[in-house]
Parts: structure tokens; C-alpha cells; sequence
């Protein structure tokens, strides 16, 4: 009875055994199985690290054969960075040694030579006593999700960077704003005071400001903080066109590399590398003037310096655009005062004139009367005649002075303004030194005007005199320029008649390059009897009746000058309309 129970205990634990058999041999077909027909490679390898097969899908994607990869002919190194290779070593060894599943993100290299992300499984293979007999890798392919984290990391990267650059700018603007609120109002000192301000920024740097407004006669502003600094030279005219031309900011860290700099030999020559620049324009798009910063390194200049430039550029613009408005009005009260003292001049000399020929009519007509009266031997006619001669000296006289208060009458015509004054230069080459050079560009265009070509001769006979005179002996030249226009709101405001102020003018301009006159000087150019001259040597009525003549003829002159840079006479005359 124990015998028979014993071999039925027997005969079932075979059969356990075989069914175990069967079970785990199944198992491993169906491993086998899922081993080759996965899609995902699949690496089996020893506990430390040994290759010992992979599936079809790795040799597909590597170009690697399993036999080669056991027999260690070939390696991880044939599919691995060298960084990702140690990664990948490590957590094998780890995931055998913690019994634990690990995941390595790394490159795959194909058999093609491109690497694409892929993150390994790592798993531990267990015998049947439970003991970690080798590890096996799955590698899924991530290389979609990992370029999107990448590029994510850069975008955060990179707003990082922008964040702390605009810090960085506002607290450089800041400082900036503070320190131009403390410069002087007075444009030059300005525009100095700003250049020293950047070169505290950018001590290695020249500075170039150009302003485009002749209000300023400010042509540049350069700082040279160091020996090192670059040479600045004749401004480096391509730099500053560049701005003029398009209007916004420039930005060349590599000279050789950038064109059309890299033509330009004199920035070569010198050694620039670099530069940096904004135009000056106000918020009507006005440009009033240019600003470059230029390096000898190359990448000298970022982004963040542009900005800096720029902010800078719309400073200096708002700046120049209400200085030259606040010395607009002050012209303007300048010329309504002028204008008002001329006027009153005007009439006082056309009261007094007019008085005056009632006087001098009867010392003429009783002075006539007596010669005819006297014997042509006695010495009393001689003295009447001295008389005579004399009151017909001061009639002269009191004729300008009519002619400067505009009471004189005249009769008018269509006179050619071009004619005039070629006929004029002509007539006053001869007096002219020959050490002057003439410069005459006239209007193409029609030229006429409604007046009286005897007095505008006598007008531009004058002003072409006195410019020559201006000069003396030396050498200079003598511009005479001639133009059709409309007139601005400050010279409309100029006119004595507004009737004419939406007419086309005529603009002549008579320049010399010779003293100059002061703002003093100016002030009284054209009232009658003033001069600069010594005694005896001018009337001081050139001017005076110049200016009645212009403004008798419905026009307008002024001029422009500072001390040492010659002078500009500006006349303005409506050009004749058909009836």
C-alpha cells in the first residue's frame, strides 16, 4: 500500500516537471519569438556589460551583426558616443547590481552615420532560481520628443538671456537718461557732453555726432578718451550715408565680411573692425543728423548697443528738434522786432525826407534865381553854385532815404532775375580780386518778376560788391545762386504784403567766405546810415536801400552769418503772374 502511494507521488511530480518543461519552454519560444519580430531594437547583454546577441530590428538600424557584436569584433563603440557609451555602461551594471530596471537616454548612431535619440530600457534577465543572469535593452526611438525639449531648453535659454539683457539695458538706459538730464541746454555743449557720456560706456571707442541743422553749425562732435582710440579722420562719409540713406540703426561686427564697408579703404586702412550707428530722427521722421561708434575689435558691438544707440538717437533728435524750435522763435521775435524798428525807421526817414525836399526845393529855386541874377565875373556866383551843388548832393539823399521808406513810386514790368544778374557780374568782374573764385548756379526755370530792373540791378550791383569787399585780398569765392520756391512759414511771416505769400519765389543767394558779421552787427545791417566802415569811406545807405527796394517789390531779405564764416544775403521775390 505505501509502494503504490509512493509511485502515484512519483508519477505526478514527473508530470509537474513536465508540464514546468513545457511551460518554460514555451516561454522562451515566445521570447524568442517577440525577440525577433519587434520593431524596437533589442540588445542582450551580460551582467557586466558583454554584447551577447541583438535583434534583427538593431542589426537593421545599426548595419551591426550579432555574431560580430558576441564575438567582440564590434562594440558598443560602433554605435555609441563615447559619452553615451559610459553612461549606458554604467546603468547596465547598476540595473544588475540593484536588480532593478533602469532607463538611459542617448544617441544611436545608424547604419547610415545619423544618430537619432532613443531611450534604453534596461532590464534585468533572472534564471530560475531567481539569480540576475543578464540584462536586456529595448531602445525606443525619442528623437521627435527630444528635439521638442531641446528646442524648448533653448527658447527658455534664450528668454533667460533676453530677460537679463533687458535688465541689463534698462539699467543702462536709466543711467543714461539721468546723466543727459543733467547736460547744458545749449546744443554744442550738448552734444559734447554726450560724447563724453559714451565714451565712459565705450572707452575704446570713437565717437562720431554730425548734425544736419546750419541753425547749429555743428558739423561734428569727437572725444578721443585714449591714445588707443580710433583716428577718426574725414568721418568716414559711407558710414554716415549708409544712416542718411536708410533711415535705421546699423550694426557691422566683421568689416572684411560686410559689404559695402569692406570697399571702403579708408576704414581699412585705419583698422576698423566694427561700428555701430542710429540716425538722429525726430518723431516727424526729420532727420537731423547721424551717430556712429566705431571699434578697431572685431565683434565688439551686441544687439543690447544697438538699442542703447537708438534710444540715444532719439534723445539727441528730440533734443536738436527743440533747440532749434526755441532759437526759431527766438528768430522770429528777433525779426518781428527788426521788422518793427524798420518799419518805424521807414517812416521817420519818409517824414524827414519829404520835409527835407519842401527846404531844399526852395534853397534850389531861390539859389537858381540868383546866379541868373549875377554877373558872371563876381565871386558871389561861385558860392551860390558851391550852395546849389550842395543841395542837390542832399537831395540824392533824401531820395534813398524815400526809396528805403517805400514812398518812392515806381513802375513796374516783367523783369528776368538771371538776366540781371549775369549783366551784373559782368559789369562788377572787373572790380572783383582776381584771388576770388566765382561760383553761379542759376535757375533753369522761368525767372521772372514784376519790378523795376534799374533798382534790382542796383540791388545785386550792391550785395556783389560787398561780398567781394567782404573778402578783400584774400582768397575766397563768391557764390551766386539762384532758385524757384515755395516760401516757408517763416518767411511768409517776413512779408510786408501778405498777398504774395502763396506765390512762387525766386531765391537768390549772394555768399562770401569772408568775416563774417556778428549777431550785433545784424541787428542793424540794413537801417539807414549805419556802416562798418571806417569814416568817410560809407554813407551807410547801400543796404537800407537795398532792403526798401526788395521790400517795394513785395519780397523779403535776409541774412545769415556768424563771425569767421563768411555771410549769406538771402533775397526773396515773387515771381511774376499773367494778368
Amino acid at each position: 500500500m505505501t509502494k503504490e502511494i509512493t509511485n502515484n507521488r512519483s508519477e505526478k511530480d514527473d508530470s509537474k516537471e513536465s508540464s514546468y518543461a513545457y511551460a518554460l519552454e514555451a516561454s522562451e519560444q515566445r521570447f524568442s519569438a517577440l525577440f525577433r519580430e519587434s520593431s524596437d531594437p533589442i540588445l542582450l547583454s551580460s551582467k557586466t556589460g558583454g554584447i551577447l546577441c541583438v535583434n534583427p530590428s538593431f542589426e537593421k538600424l545599426t548595419g551591426l551583426e550579432s555574431g560580430a557584436l558576441f564575438s567582440g569584433s564590434e562594440g558598443w563603440s560602433n554605435f555609441l558616443l563615447k559619452h553615451d557609451q559610459e553612461a549606458l555602461l554604467k546603468n547596465l551594471i547598476k540595473a544588475a547590481e540593484d536588480d532593478q530596471a533602469l532607463n538611459t537616454e542617448c544617441k544611436i548612431i545608424s547604419a547610415g552615420g545619423v544618430s537619432n535619440w532613443y531611450d534604453v530600457s534596461t532590464n534585468p534577465l533572472h534564471s530560475e532560481t531567481g539569480e540576475v543572469k543578464g540584462l536586456m535593452c529595448i531602445a525606443r526611438n525619442i528623437d521627435l520628443r527630444k528635439l521638442k525639449e531641446l528646442k524648448l531648453l533653448e527658447e527658455t535659454k534664450e528668454l533667460t538671456q533676453k530677460h537679463q539683457r533687458a535688465q541689463n539695458l534698462i539699467s543702462r538706459l536709466k543711467k543714461l537718461l539721468n546723466s543727459i538730464a543733467a547736460l547744458p541746454d545749449d546744443t554744442k555743449d550738448f552734444l559734447s557732453g554726450v560724447s563724453e557720456l559714451l565714451s565712459e560706456m565705450y572707452p575704446a571707442c570713437a565717437i562720431s555726432i554730425k548734425s544736419y541743422e546750419d541753425v547749429d553749425r555743428i558739423h561734428s562732435v569727437k572725444v578721443d578718451p585714449k591714445e588707443s582710440v580710433v583716428p577718426l579722420g574725414p568721418e568716414h562719409p559711407m558710414l554716415h550715408k549708409k544712416l542718411v540713406d536708410s533711415h535705421s540703426p546699423i550694426l557691422c561686427n566683421s568689416l572684411k565680411d560686410t559689404p559695402p564697408y569692406c570697399n571702403d579703404t579708408s576704414l581699412e586702412r585705419i583698422g576698423v573692425n566694427s561700428f555701430v550707428g542710429a540716425p538722429i530722427l525726430d518723431s516727424d521722421e526729420q532727420l537731423r543728423g547721424t551717430l556712429v561708434l566705431i571699434s578697431l575689435e572685431p565683434h565688439f558691438f551686441q544687439a543690447d548697443d544697438v538699442e542703447v544707440i537708438s534710444v540715444l538717437a532719439m534723445l539727441l533728435a528730440g533734443r536738436l528738434r527743440a533747440q532749434k524750435q526755441k532759437m526759431r522763435e527766438q528768430s522770429l521775435k528777433t525779426s518781428l522786432q527788426q521788422s518793427q524798428r524798420m518799419e518805424a525807421l521807414g517812416k521817420l526817414a519818409g517824414g524827414v525826407s519829404h520835409e527835407f525836399n519842401n527846404i531844399l526845393g526852395g534853397i534850389l529855386g531861390i539859389s537858381s534865381y540868383l546866379i541868373s541874377k549875377m554877373d558872371e565875373e563876381t565871386s558871389l556866383k561861385d558860392d551860390l553854385m558851391m550852395i546849389q551843388k550842395a543841395a542837390e548832393n542832399a537831395k540824392d539823399v533824401t531820395g534813398q532815404l524815400l526809396t528805403f521808406s517805400k514812398r518812392r513810386f515806381i513802375e513796374k514790368k516783367p523783369v528776368d532775375i538771371n538776366m540781371v544778374l549775369e549783366n551784373m557780374l559782368k559789369l562788377s568782374r572787373h572790380s572783383i580780386s582776381s584771388k576770388i573764385n566765382l561760383d553761379i548756379e542759376l535757375e533753369s526755370s522761368q525767372t521772372l518778376v514784376n519790378g523795376d530792373e534799374g533798382q534790382l540791378s542796383q540791388v545785386f550791383t550792391n550785395l556783389i560788391i560787398n561780398a567781394a569787399q567782404a573778402m578783400g585780398d584774400d582768397y575766397g569765392t563768391l557764390s551766386v545762386l539762384s532758385s524757384r520756391r515755395k516760401l516757408d512759414a517763416d518767411e511768409k511771416l517776413l512779408l510786408e504784403n501778405p498777398v504774395f505769400s502763396e506765390h512762387d519765389f525766386i531765391h537768390i543767394t549772394i555768399s562770401d567766405t569772408g568775416a563774417g558779421v556778428s549777431e550785433s552787427i545784424k541787428e542793424h545791417i540794413f537801417e539807414p546810415f549805419y556802416t562798418t566802415k571806417e569814416e568817410g569811406k560809407g554813407s551807410g545807405l547801400g543796404l537800407s536801400i537795398v532792403y526798401g527796394i526788395v521790400i517795394n517789390h513785395g519780397g523779403c531779405i535776409t541774412v545769415d552769418s556768424c563771425e569767421g564764416e563768411g555771410a549769406s544775403f538771402n533775397v526773396l521775390l515773387p515771381v511774376h503772374v499773367k494778368k
